[in-house]
């Protein structure tokens, strides 16, 4: 639980049981380790975890500075376009030629993250908490 991308948080994409109270409570702790922990620094992997989690309604711990790094990161425009257009399966289909052949647990963590941040936007949870199954460390 000294990882954000490692920790028990990735319970709540596992197990769609699992409650968003008890998440929020498994955040402050991590979070609370972690600032203790003057060398951390936010991976992209923990941003992606951390937008999802906002994404479905979790209070984040007031403090935990992640935008600046986020903000570094980008999305293909021509998908954004997509999105904006709310055209779901040119969406899919522009994504399924992007990953090719390759597997979805050997994606770089840009890739990952534009995947997970389009879900997200494209309100496709299940999608999106699969491909965090299977591309974040399940250490739980």
């Amino acid at each position: 639980n000294k990882i954000i991308h490692q920790s028990k948080l990735l319970r709540y994409f596992l197990d769609e049981d699992y409650e968003k109270e008890k998440t929020e409570k498994d955040l402050q702790n991590v979070y609370k380790k972690i600032k203790k922990n003057k060398k951390y620094f936010i991976s992209i992997k923990d941003i992606i975890l951390l937008e999802s989690l906002k994404n479905d309604g979790i209070n984040l711990p007031k403090g935990l500075d992640y935008q600046d790094l986020a903000a570094k990161l980008t999305i293909p425009q021509g998908l954004v376009d997509l999105v904006a257009e709310n055209q779901t399966g040119l969406v899919l289909l522009k994504i399924v030629e992007i990953i090719g052949e390759d597997k979805i647990k050997d994606l770089d963590p840009e890739s990952v993250y534009f995947l997970s941040n389009i879900f997200d936007q494209l309100k496709l949870k299940k999608i999106r908490n699969k491909i965090i199954s299977e591309t974040l460390p399940t250490r739980i």
